[in-house]
């Protein structure tokens, strides 16, 4: 097997380098003479290649693991340096490396050299990301509802969905308009009932003047001219952070079947909302309930 990716003045240095390594020496020569049965009886610096011992060899005086080179200790740093080339980061730089050559916890030593890379700490976001909080889990259907806008097939929809139940509902925009959402989103309260709390992200539909109404049970008249209320009923607003746009999930969650039953009902000649009722009605998992039983019992019970 030979290692075709090293340079040949590459390989002549690993030959010489390695004929002087103590510990690859003592690697040539428990692989000469047979491994025993234990990790432990073994020398403490070839210990962490028991694990690979059928997969190593010598060939032309380089210890090989398949067809990639066993790199020695005093070499491993002008390695790295190989596959971080550009700075792609460490998962990338740990991708290349093992398609290339092998020494033990390679992927620690990769992922600790970029870690202290200066150039890579440089070209980092200043702003970090913020982890994720868990919002509470609503005791009751409809109280937290996320809402978002989504992009399919040249139109625009709003997605609503029950963060107790997941039942979304979807609605196709004439524009993106705060005023088509605002009608839009005014159209279930009679169906579901005003929300406790909405999640959206920081889009102008769902900020200013907006956010007043968006989770109140106000009438809109015909030509969309309202006044934000002066004694709000429900209260919160999330948004997502501009940063951490992942943060509204439940919306995500909601987008992306949506897109799925919208686009499978496109190629099935089939009726959409036929298909949505249908998936109201499919449980998630076998030990779980549907969406519609979730969102009705629990809405029969408080009736």
């Amino acid at each position: 097997m030979a290692v075709d990716f090293t340079h040949p003045s590459h390989l002549d240095t690993l030959v010489v380098r390695t004929a002087d390594d103590a510990t690859l020496q003592m690697l040539t020569s428990v692989i000469n003479h047979g491994w025993s049965g234990k990790q432990y009886s073994l020398p403490l610096a070839v210990q962490p290649y028991f694990s690979v011992r059928d997969e190593v060899a010598i060939e032309g005086g380089v210890n090989n693991k398949g067809h990639k080179a066993v790199i020695l200790a005093s070499l491993q740093q002008k390695y790295f340096d190989t596959v971080h080339g550009g700075h792609p980061g460490s998962e990338a730089a740990i991708q290349r490396a093992k398609s290339m050559f092998f020494w033990p916890a390679m992927s620690d030593y990769i992922r600790n050299r970029v870690q202290s890379c200066a150039v890579c700490n440089s070209m980092a976001p200043h702003q970090q990301k913020e982890p994720l909080l868990q919002h509470p889990v609503p005791v009751l259907p409809w109280s937290m509802v996320a809402t978002d806008i989504f992009d399919w097939r040249g139109n625009q929809y709003l997605v609503q969905v029950d963060s107790y139940s997941e039942w979304f509902e979807i609605d196709l925009l004439p524009t993106a308009s705060a005023a088509a959402v605002v009608k839009k989103r005014a159209r279930h309260l009679p169906v579901h009932g005003a929300s406790q709390t909405l999640m959206s992200f920081n889009g102008g539909q769902f900020t200013s003047a907006f956010q007043g109404l968006c989770t109140l049970g106000t009438i809109i008249s015909n030509d969309l001219q309202w006044e934000p209320p002066s004694t709000p009923q429900s209260k919160r607003h999330i948004t997502s952070s501009p940063e951490y746009l992942q943060s509204n999930r439940p919306a995500e969650r909601a987008v992306r079947s949506a897109k799925e039953l919208m686009e499978a009902s496109i190629r099935a000649e089939s009726d959409m909302f036929l298909d949505l009722l249908n998936l109201h009605n499919i449980p998630h998992d076998p030990t779980s309930d549907t969406m519609c039983k979730v969102l009705m019992i629990q809405c029969h019970y408080i009736s």
